[in-house]
């Protein structure tokens, strides 16, 4: 992997804040606070389960600065931190959820309709809230893996390490996810 100009910066501001810098440890909380609570929002389905977790998250992060590897992203650690933080509060709360299989394509000629269509647009957001919905009624399990996969863009690999389980579990997880929100989004998807 290829250090880039955040990942020195971040280091940079992660030895600061190893140091006892508040405010080194601030930065990295407004650099990264608005996709960690996107994270958390994705995985928990609620802008108050979200900030709570988002909350939570960095504050497991800055107690336990001392022990961050800095061979690796900031935004792994976190992630971790907040993902794993978000499944173990949905398994405490019983999220009830059923679950099974398919793939799914959502009709793209909505989508950009919607930007010069009133009626279109408001269909989207329609669209959009389903979607949620189903999200959110997915086994955490399977939400864990479909969320950090398709709206994070990490490889398996990534995912696989971040949640302690092997590859071929992502895959099949992820799997699963695709078909049961395909079932339930299957009136929204294209013949």
């Amino acid at each position: 992997m290829m250090v880039g100009d955040d990942d020195t910066a971040d280091r940079e501001l992660i030895r600061r804040a190893k140091r006892g810098s508040k405010s080194a440890f601030g930065w990295l909380v407004r650099r990264y606070q608005e996709r960690v609570y996107m994270l958390c929002w994705r995985l928990g389905g609620s802008h108050d389960i979200a900030d709570d977790l988002t909350q939570e998250a960095f504050i497991k992060a800055y107690q336990a600065i001392d022990r961050f590897d800095e061979r690796y992203p900031f935004w792994s650690w976190i992630a971790k931190i907040a993902s794993n933080n978000a499944i173990n509060y949905l398994q405490r709360r019983r999220f009830e959820v059923a679950g099974e299989e398919g793939e799914m394509v959502i009709d793209q000629q909505v989508a950009t309709a919607a930007d010069s269509n009133p009626h279109e647009s408001l269909l989207q957001k329609q669209i959009d809230k389903r979607f949620d919905e189903a999200l959110c009624r997915l086994p955490v399990d399977f939400r864990a893996v479909f969320v950090l996969r398709m709206h994070e863009d990490l490889s398996y690999d990534e995912i696989a390490k971040m949640l302690g389980i092997t590859i071929g579990t992502v895959m099949s997880r992820l799997h699963r996810a695709r078909k049961k929100l395909a079932e339930e989004l299957k009136d929204l998807l294209e013949p």
